[in-house]
């Protein structure tokens, strides 16, 4: 049986862990780029913001593992799957996803 978009429904929480992965994805290779090329008027801050993308990508995939187990533990039991993304990491992503952008915005101009 498959929804109406053509996919079956029960992978919707591995499409969303997936979606994550590559949100999470997408702040590491920012964070590397960042820590590579930044232009920070301070020496010793150089590497700030670089690494911290990179751990906050490392973040999204340890939150996003754990919060998938659960879901799948509750659908094993047969009780409701949790849903893995949590409303608060999404406003955690968008305020790291819009400072990451002004970063990589100042790199551009400088």
């Amino acid at each position: 049986m498959r929804d109406s978009d053509g996919s079956r429904p029960g992978l919707q929480p591995e499409r969303t862990t997936l979606a994550w992965d590559r949100t999470a994805l997408a702040f590491i290779v920012a964070g590397a780029l960042l820590s590579r090329a930044a232009a920070v008027p301070y020496p010793h801050l150089r590497h700030a913001p670089g690494l911290a993308a990179l751990a906050f990508g490392g973040l999204v995939v340890a939150l996003t593992a754990r919060r998938a187990s659960r879901a799948s533990r509750a659908r094993r039991a047969a009780s409701r799957p949790d849903c893995v993304a949590s409303p608060r990491l999404v406003l955690w992503v968008a305020v790291v996803t819009v400072q990451v952008s002004l970063g990589a915005f100042y790199e551009v101009l400088s």
